[in-house]
């Protein structure tokens, strides 16, 4: 408490001595985002001296900027995995000769899951903003499969092995396969 009232203390000094608006966000008790700003108040009487203090809640802007800065993070890290697995695909077949066949099914599937990350997306926003989803009956092995699938290339550059044991049963859920993937 002593490091808040000699910060209170160097606030009041810089607005009512030096006369400087100063501003800060703060979160309150109740997790609500403030915004607190002082600014000097001086009357013709030369004498008179105060401030104004100003708390807006700016809980709505803050949600808004943590939602912008989870897109960011998605892009930066869901859409790029299979572009990366494309330059991978791209630089084997420089380093060995491949079959070629499976190297454009290859680049097709990574296309096609860029495509998907982006309109998952669009889809996470829905559902961020109240909108419902279509679930359906998903093989939850057909999930891990394409997930595995999507990062081959790039496994395969830095010699992983992926390996997976689904006991050959059918696992079965309610949900959405492209945001599970995801």
């Amino acid at each position: 408490m002593a490091d808040f009232d000699q910060d209170l203390y160097q606030v009041f000094k810089a607005v009512l001595l030096k006369n400087e608006a100063i501003q800060f966000p703060m979160k309150s008790n109740t997790h609500t985002d403030l915004l607190i700003q002082f600014s000097p108040l001086q009357l013709s009487d030369v004498t008179a001296r105060g401030m104004i203090i100003n708390l807006s809640d700016i809980s709505r802007i803050k949600a808004h900027e943590r939602n912008r800065i989870e897109m960011l993070n998605f892009l930066s890290h869901d859409l790029r995995a299979p572009i990366v697995s494309l330059l991978a695909l791209v630089e084997m077949a420089k380093q060995d000769p491949v079959d070629l066949n499976m190297l454009i099914q290859r680049m097709e599937n990574y296309a096609h899951k860029t495509l998907e990350l982006a309109e998952t997306f669009v889809q996470v926003n829905r559902i961020e903003s109240g909108e419902s989803i279509a679930l359906q009956a998903v093989n939850l092995d057909m999930v891990i499969y394409n997930a595995m699938d999507q990062l081959w290339a790039q496994a395969k550059t830095k010699n992983i092995e992926f390996r997976f044991n689904n006991k050959a049963c059918e696992n079965e859920i309610n949900g959405n396969p492209e945001l599970l993937e995801r």
